[in-house]
Formats: structure tokens, C-alpha cells, sequence
């Protein structure tokens, strides 16, 4: 027991500072001195416990952030079921201000087919052979112009496969990114 939990602080006193240079210090007021030694091992390792968690709600916090209001609309779908797995604000609003019918949550094959309706060329199609991507492949673009209340919106979507060796979540990722003051410009 002594021997595990001395590697575990370790290991967690690794981790911790590979995140932070700088630890946040929990004060708990004055704790007495452990009169045995696995005490004192045992008392560290939930310290660096509750370090962690601290450190991973930071993390989660920042995170959450960044996915809601700085990063471009996107979604991601399980290639699976072709199901809406993750999806960040920007894209609900996206998807509430411009798909006519109203769904809350489309299936990759129902967004596919909403952005086809919308593709700048209107001989070009989205190829289907995108849901065979593997997750090495640049991703793939494509343009559509979508008109909503007598102006016309611009957007680049980008699709790519998601999956590697460290996750057991093969999908897809679509982000867009609105590009109609570019498109203005020309």
C-alpha cells in the first residue's frame, strides 16, 4: 500500500506540474503533524488529489470557453449511428436561425443534405464518399450560400474523420466558418 501510493504521488505530482507551474495552494489552516508515516504518505496523495481535481475543473472551465464562444460553430457526429454526439452554441444558433424545417438535432446525413441544398456551384453535390475519410485525410471544403432575410450568408464548411488509436469515438467533425464579408469583397 505504501509502496503504490508513494508511485501514485508521483505520477500525480508529475502530471500537475506538467499543467501548472504554478500550483493553487489550499489552505486548510494548521494540520497536525502524523505521528506515522503512512499517514503522512496517505494524507499526501489526497492532497494531490484534490489538486487535480482542481486543476481539471480549471482545465474543463477554460475549455468549455473556448468550445462555446470562441471557437467557429461545429459539430460532431458518431459515425456509428450518423447521431449528433457534441455540438457548440455557435452551431445551435446556426442551425436554429438558418435550417427551414426546424429540427433540433440533425443527423449527419440531414445536415449533408441541407448543405447540399445550399452549395455555391449548383452542379457540384457533396460526395458522398466523405463518410469513408480516414482520420489521416485533410479535410475536406465546401462553399454554400444560404439567403435568409433578403441577404445572402456565406459559408465554408470543412468536414474531417475522427478517429486514432487513443479513442474508441469514430466521427465526424464539421466546423463552417462564415466568410460572407470575403465573399462581399470580390
Amino acid at each position: 500500500l505504501f509502496a503504490e501510493t508513494k508511485t501514485t504521488n508521483k505520477k500525480l505530482q508529475n502530471s500537475l506540474t506538467s499543467l501548472y507551474t504554478h500550483l493553487p495552494v489550499a489552505s486548510d489552516g494548521d494540520v497536525p503533524e502524523p505521528k506515522h508515516y503512512l499517514t503522512s504518505a496517505i494524507r499526501s496523495h489526497f492532497d494531490r488529489l484534490h489538486a487535480c481535481v482542481q486543476a481539471l475543473e480549471s482545465q474543463k472551465q477554460l475549455i468549455q470557453h473556448l468550445l462555446q464562444h470562441e471557437a467557429p460553430p461545429f459539430a460532431i457526429w458518431n459515425q456509428e449511428e450518423e447521431e449528433l454526439a457534441i455540438m457548440n452554441s455557435s452551431f445551435t444558433r446556426f442551425w436554429n436561425q438558418y435550417n427551414p424545417d426546424g429540427d433540433s438535432q440533425p443527423t449527419l446525413t440531414g445536415f449533408l443534405s441541407f448543405a447540399e441544398t445550399y452549395l455555391e456551384n449548383e452542379d457540384k453535390s457533396i460526395d458522398r464518399h466523405i463518410l469513408n475519410l480516414a482520420s489521416n485525410e485533410a479535410p475536406v471544403f465546401y462553399n454554400i450560400q444560404i439567403p435568409h432575410r433578403g441577404t445572402v450568408h456565406y459559408f465554408q464548411i470543412s468536414i474531417q474523420a475522427l478517429s486514432d488509436n487513443s479513442t474508441t469515438f469514430p466521427g465526424y467533425l464539421i466546423s463552417f466558418n462564415d466568410i460572407t464579408e470575403a465573399k462581399q469583397l470580390e
